[in-house]
C-alpha cells in the first residue's frame, strides 16, 4: 500500500489571544518566530516550575538559616555583610556611672548584682546617702531596710527604659548633702530607697508613735513666777502674779495626719527631713525625725492648785491673735533606731529650752513691728540665755534705722508674753506690758547687760 504523504497543517492557537503560533520545527519559521513562541509557551505554561522553584530557595534559605544558628562566626559574617553597620553608641559622661542611694535606713544593707552586702551608711559618715559605682550592663540592687519595705530594681549603664529602681530628681533633694559636696555631679542618678515615716506598716507607725511619746512624757521641772511676773490665762488674757508660781511648758505631739505624706512640707507630725540619717559607733544607725508638737503652759500655786490648765504660747489681744494656728507648735528632732523594735536615744529643743521657743518670739516680735509702722528697725539680734536657766526666756535687741536712736530696743519673751525690757521699747510700743524688776533682770543676764 502506498503511504501518502499528509498534507495536513497542525495550528496552534493561542487561547487567550486567539492568534497561531506557528511550531518551532517548522522549517518555514523564523528565528522571531521561534522567539515569539517560546516566549508564548513561558506565558501560558502550567505554574509547576514556579511552585517547583519557590520550593528549592526556600530549602536553601532555611539551610542557610539553620547553618547560621549552629556556626557563630558565620552568623556574624553574614550581619556584617547583609545588615547597615550599626550607627556608634554615644560616648557616656565621665561621671553617668555615678548612682547615689537616697532615704535608705542607716542600719539597712544593699547588694549590687548579689555579690556583695554592704551597709547603707558606712561607719564614721554622718550623710543619709552613699554611692556605688556601676559598670556598663544591666544590674540588680536590693536592699533590705526593716522595718521599711524592702527593695529589689534593676538599674544600667547606659540607663535603659527598662530599669526599675525609683529615681528621685536633685531639685526635690535641696538642702542636702552628696558626699562632700551640696549638689550631685551632673550625670549621676538618684535612687530613692523610700525609708520615709508614712512608708510604715500602721502597727510599726504606731508603736514609733508610742515610743516618741513616752519619751516627751518625761519630767519637766517647773520653773519659778515670782510676784509681779507676768503670765497667760486659758483663755490668753495676761495676768500678773501676786504670789510665787510655778509654770511648766507642756508639749504633746500632734496625731500625724494619714492624708499628709511625712516628707509633705504639710507634715504636722513626724516628720522626714533630708539630712536625717546618722551612725554611731554605741547604736549602729540613727534615724533623726522632726517631731512636730504643740505648746501651752500649767501654771500652779505653790501647793499645787491650778491657775491654768493649758495657756497659749502667745496673748489672744491683738496684735498677735493673728498669728496662724500652726505657729503654735514647736519643732525638734527625735534621734531613734531600730533593733526589732523602737528606741528613742535623743532629742533636741524639748522642754523650757529657748531654741524651741525662738520661732514663736521671732513670729510675735514681727507681728508687733507690722502694727507699729512708725518703728523702723534695721537689725534683730536674739539671746537665748544658753548656760543659763532655760526657764529665763529669750530677749531681743532692735536696731532702730534713726542714727539719732544710740539706744536699741529690748523685748523679752517670757512664758508667752513679750514685754518691753527698756524705756525706748516702751516708748515705741505703749501698747505692750513692761517687765517686772524680776524679769528685768532675768533679760539683762540672758543679753550680758550689767543690772
Amino acid at each position: 500500500m502506498d503511504t501518502q504523504e499528509s498534507d495536513i497543517e497542525v495550528e496552534v492557537t493561542d487561547l487567550s489571544t486567539g492568534a497561531n503560533i506557528r511550531h518551532p520545527l517548522d522549517d518555514n519559521s523564523t528565528a522571531a518566530d521561534q522567539r515569539d513562541v517560546s516566549s508564548q509557551l513561558s506565558r501560558t505554561a502550567p505554574p509547576t516550575r514556579r511552585i517547583r522553584a519557590v520550593l528549592v530557595t526556600s530549602v536553601v534559605l532555611l539551610a542557610v538559616a539553620l547553618v547560621t544558628l549552629v556556626d557563630p562566626a558565620l552568623r556574624s559574617s553574614l550581619s556584617t555583610a547583609l545588615l547597615p553597620p550599626p550607627a556608634p553608641s554615644p560616648a557616656l559622661a565621665a561621671d553617668a556611672n555615678l548612682v547615689f542611694l537616697e532615704s535608705g535606713a542607716p542600719w539597712g544593707t544593699f547588694s549590687l548584682d548579689g555579690l556583695e552586702t554592704l551597709p547603707l551608711v558606712p561607719p564614721g559618715i554622718q550623710l543619709s546617702s552613699v554611692w556605688i559605682k556601676l559598670a556598663p550592663g544591666r544590674h540588680t540592687l536590693q536592699v533590705s531596710q526593716p522595718p521599711f519595705p524592702a527593695l529589689k530594681c534593676t538599674i544600667s549603664l547606659p540607663a535603659a527604659r527598662s530599669d526599675t529602681c525609683p529615681l528621685v530628681s536633685p531639685h526635690a533633694l535641696q538642702g542636702s548633702y552628696f558626699g562632700n559636696q551640696s549638689s550631685p555631679p551632673a550625670n549621676s542618678r538618684i535612687i530613692d530607697l523610700g525609708a520615709r515615716f508614712y512608708r510604715l506598716a500602721p502597727d510599726t507607725a504606731a508603736a514609733l508613735i508610742d515610743a516618741v511619746r513616752v519619751h516627751l512624757s518625761l519630767p519637766v521641772v517647773p520653773t519659778s513666777l515670782a510676784p509681779g511676773d507676768h503670765y497667760l490665762r486659758d483663755d490668753g488674757s495676761v495676768a500678773v502674779a501676786r504670789t510665787p508660781l510655778q509654770i511648766t511648758l507642756q508639749m504633746e505631739l500632734v496625731s500625724p495626719d494619714d492624708s499628709i505624706a511625712s516628707d509633705s512640707a504639710r507634715c504636722q507630725s513626724l516628720c522626714d527631713t533630708l539630712t536625717n540619717f546618722q551612725t554611731n559607733s554605741d547604736t549602729g544607725g540613727l534615724w533623726s525625725l522632726e517631731a512636730i508638737l504643740t505648746g501651752s503652759w500649767r501654771i500652779t500655786t505653790a501647793d499645787g492648785q491650778v491657775i491654768a490648765h493649758q495657756a497659749p504660747l502667745w496673748p489672744s489681744a491683738p496684735p498677735y491673735d493673728t498669728l496662724l494656728q500652726d505657729s503654735r507648735n514647736l519643732r525638734l528632732s527625735v534621734v531613734t533606731n531600730w533593733d526589732g523594735a523602737w528606741h528613742i536615744t535623743g532629742q533636741s529643743g524639748f522642754g523650757l529650752d529657748p531654741p524651741s521657743l525662738r520661732p514663736v518670739a521671732i513670729q510675735m516680735s514681727s507681728m508687733l513691728l507690722n502694727a507699729s509702722p512708725q518703728v523702723e528697725t534695721s537689725v534683730m539680734n536674739m539671746y537665748d540665755g544658753r548656760g543659763l536657766n532655760a526657764g529665763q526666756g529669750l530677749a531681743l535687741s532692735l536696731t532702730l534705722r534713726d542714727p539719732a536712736a544710740a539706744t536699741p530696743l529690748y523685748l523679752y519673751y517670757h512664758f508667752g508674753i513679750l514685754l518691753a525690757a527698756n524705756d525706748a521699747a516702751h516708748r515705741a510700743f505703749p501698747g505692750i506690758p513692761v517687765a517686772s524688776a524680776h524679769e528685768l533682770a532675768l533679760a539683762r543676764a540672758i543679753m550680758g547687760i550689767p543690772g
